[in-house]
C-alpha cells in the first residue's frame, strides 16, 4: 500500500526533472497532490488501528446522538451523490444517545457512507436507518449496487484484504476502511455485520448498547 503512492510519486518527480515544461511541472504538481493526500489517508487508517490495538481508541466517552452524526455524515455526501443521481434517504429515531467519542463515530458513518456511495450504480439508492430499542440502538446502511460475493462476506472486515470481484477492482482502496469500522464499533461494545445479500446491493448493520448500559 505504500509502496505504490511512493513509486508514483518518485516517477513524476524523475520525469518534471527530466523535461522543461510548465505544462509537464504542472501535472507532476497535481499528482503529487493527489499521492500525498493518499498517503496522508493511509497514514491516517494506519494510527486508527494502531490506536485500537493498544486499546487506547476511546480515552475520552461522552453522550453522542447517532442520529445527528449520521444526519450529518449524509450531508457530506450529498453533493457528490447528487452528482451521479443516487438519493440518499434516512430514517432515524430521535435521541438514539450511546456513550462513546462522536469523531470515531463520524468515522463509522464516513467509511460506510463513502462505500456505499462508490459501489453504487448511476441512478441508484443509499439508505440509512437508526432505530432506538429498549435495549440497544441499531444502525443500517444499505447500497444498490452489485453487492458483495457471499464468499466473500466473512472477510469484508479483515485489514488489507480486497476481493477480486469486479466491486473491488473498479473502485481500489486500501483494504482498511471495513476494518477501522469494525475496530471503532467494537471499542464501543458493539458489533458490526454484513448479512448475504450479494444479489441485491450490500448491507451494513451494527448495534450499540444504549447509554449507561
Amino acid at each position: 500500500e505504500l509502496r505504490s503512492p511512493l513509486a508514483n510519486l518518485r516517477t513524476t518527480a524523475e520525469v518534471a526533472l527530466r523535461r522543461n515544461s510548465p505544462e509537464i511541472h504542472e501535472r507532476a504538481l497535481r499528482l503529487t497532490v493527489l499521492e500525498v493526500e493518499r498517503l496522508t489517508r493511509l497514514s491516517e487508517n494506519l494510527l486508527t488501528l494502531s490506536l485500537a490495538d493498544a486499546g487506547v481508541l476511546l480515552p475520552v466517552t461522552t453522550p453522542v446522538d447517532l442520529a445527528l452524526v449520521s444526519k450529518e455524515a449524509i450531508e457530506a455526501i450529498r453533493s457528490r451523490a447528487e452528482e451521479t443521481g443516487i438519493s440518499l434517504e434516512v430514517t432515524s429515531d430521535e435521541a438514539a444517545i450511546i456513550s462513546g467519542d462522536a469523531i470515531r463515530l463520524r468515522q463509522v458513518f464516513d467509511n460506510l457512507l463513502d462505500n456505499a456511495l462508490r459501489h453504487s450504480r448511476t441512478g441508484g439508492s443509499i439508505r440509512l436507518a437508526i432505530y432506538r430499542s429498549s435495549q440497544k440502538i441499531s444502525l443500517t446502511i444499505s447500497d444498490s449496487g452489485e453487492g458483495i460475493p457471499t464468499e466473500d462476506l466473512p472477510f469484508v472486515f479483515e485489514r488489507l484484504w480486497r476481493s477480486d470481484s469486479s466491486r473491488a477492482r473498479k473502485t481500489g482502496g486500501f483494504g482498511l476502511g471495513l476494518a477501522i469500522v469494525r475496530e471503532i464499533v467494537e471499542a464501543h461494545g458493539g458489533t458490526i455485520n454484513a448479512p448475504s445479500n450479494s444479489t441485491a446491493g450490500t448491507i451494513f448493520q451494527g448495534f450499540f448498547p444504549l447509554s449507561g448500559e
